[in-house]
């Protein structure tokens, strides 16, 4: 008898399904037979998709290709047919069809927002593991023309999703469309779709649609996160489940309470206010873990995506990133200004950086973010010399080659492999660019998650 799980699938490939399918015992028949149905909707539905939208779909992209070539196709055909595709996108956001406007929502992102474009370069990959990227102007998109018109119908499209969710059994498209609306409307926020996120946070009682908006405002605030919603295993006991439940809705409430306070506080500042609020808030959080760590912060993947509400200050923050980095005498705490000046200009400060690859273990790690996050190319041989040095695996080092150099970084992580063989960061960053020079640009799964 096959096995439920791969096994039906292989037949299905091979031809020899309805032998393989009349083997399986009955309630095994009708978890396959729902499970294939619920495939081919979702399949057929994601292809409609995509056969609705060629134009936006094809730019979308040109742009998030790390080609030159390609993005220059897609800045070229942008140019060209911008009025279409605007109307186009902002009707599916209207559509009332929860695929079609997480589609529409995750394109108009990334065909207008470089920072969006990196992030979806950042999460793709072909088969082993991906490859960081950080586009600038890292600005949000709030100024261009369409603005207003994209904000407005994104936020009736997250108000629709938000009421169909309450009125209808759980689904993961619906789910996907609200992360894909909010993760979009945050490119293009102002301070007045923090306010429409404040009047929806009294109407939502999930703590997970929630978050998602507390993220949107704190990105636009520049602040650090003051809520996640968490999770509960799902062998707990009922009383477990309904304990965890008044925990987090007091939590919730504590944190939108909080959030209210200090958006009443700031929307009153100017912007220089607002960015040296931001400073300050990031150091109290960034400067005691380091104190506590030896040095080290510790988080997962790349600090931009922790660190972006500042970093999209963008070049006005510049002079009081400078002043802040003057006051600073560790060089561990000094670096991570020069952090947040390299992710906004791409350049780094020599000096510092040399400094930071002859210290401690915690230092070099942060020249590796500092490297990847400017994306210079000139640091390709002292990153390749950094691995190992006083016994310490530093996985950062292979990724900032592949994030700067691409499939350049080839000869190098070669070279790193050859010494260090079972070493696994650099083993699957270079399986994944051989597999890219052989496949071309990882394409994004057949919907528009993330």
């Amino acid at each position: 008898m096959r096995a439920w799980g791969g096994s039906w699938c292989d037949a299905l490939i091979n031809g020899d399904f309805i032998e393989s399918y009349l083997s399986l015992t009955k309630p095994t028949r009708m978890k396959t037979a729902l499970l294939l149905h619920l495939t081919f909707v979702t399949l057929g539905s994601a292809f409609a998709v995509e056969k609705a939208r060629p134009l936006s779909h094809q730019v979308a992209e040109l742009l998030i290709s790390r080609s030159g070539t390609r993005q220059s196709e897609g800045i070229s055909l942008l140019a060209k047919e911008r009025n279409g595709i605007v109307t186009s996108l902002v009707h599916d956001l209207s559509s009332r069809n929860s695929m079609r406007i997480g589609a529409a929502a995750f394109e108009v992102a990334v065909i207008f927002s470089p920072w969006a474009r990196s992030q979806e370069s950042s999460s793709r990959f072909i088969q082993f593991t991906t490859i960081y990227e950080l586009r600038r102007p890292v600005r949000r998109a709030s100024a261009i023309p369409e603005a207003n018109d994209i904000r407005r119908a994104l936020m009736d499209a997250f108000t629709w999703l938000r009421k169909r969710s309450e009125a209808e059994p759980p689904d993961f498209l619906n789910e996907d469309s609200m992360k894909s609306v909010t993760w979009a409307l945050g490119e293009f926020s102002t301070d007045d779709t923090v306010d429409w996120a404040l009047v929806e946070l009294g109407e939502i009682k999930s703590p997970y649609i929630t978050e998602k908006l507390f993220m949107l405002c704190q990105d636009h605030m520049g602040s650090p996160p003051i809520f996640r919603a968490d999770l509960i295993c799902g062998n707990s006991s009922e009383a477990e489940v309904k304990k965890f439940m008044v925990e987090q809705s007091a939590a919730l409430a504590k944190a939108t309470a909080e959030l209210r306070r200090s958006w009443q506080s700031l929307k009153l500042k100017s912007t220089e206010q607002r960015m040296e609020a931001s400073i300050s808030s990031w150091r109290s959080l960034i400067v005691p873990k380091m104190r506590q760590y030896s040095g080290s912060y510790f988080h997962n993947g790349w600090l931009s995506t922790e660190f972006a509400p500042l970093i999209r200050y963008g070049g006005a923050a510049l002079p009081l990133l400078k002043t802040q980095r003057a006051k600073e005498s560790d060089l561990g705490e000094r670096a991570i200004w020069d952090y947040f000046i390299a992710a906004i200009t791409g350049a780094t400060d020599e000096t510092t950086v040399r400094t930071l690859l002859n210290g401690s273990d915690a230092q070099r790690e942060m020249a590796c973010e500092i490297i990847a996050a400017s994306g210079e190319q000139k640091w390709a041989s002292d990153l390749e010399n950094l691995k190992m040095v006083n016994d310490y695996h530093l996985g950062k080092a292979s990724q900032a080659l592949a994030a700067c150099l691409g499939a350049r970084s080839i000869p190098y992580l070669e070279r790193i492999h050859a010494r260090y063989p079972k070493e696994s960061d650099t083993e699957y960053a270079l399986k994944e660019l051989k597999a890219r020079d052989a496949q071309g640009d990882p394409r994004r799964r057949l919907w528009y998650r993330q």
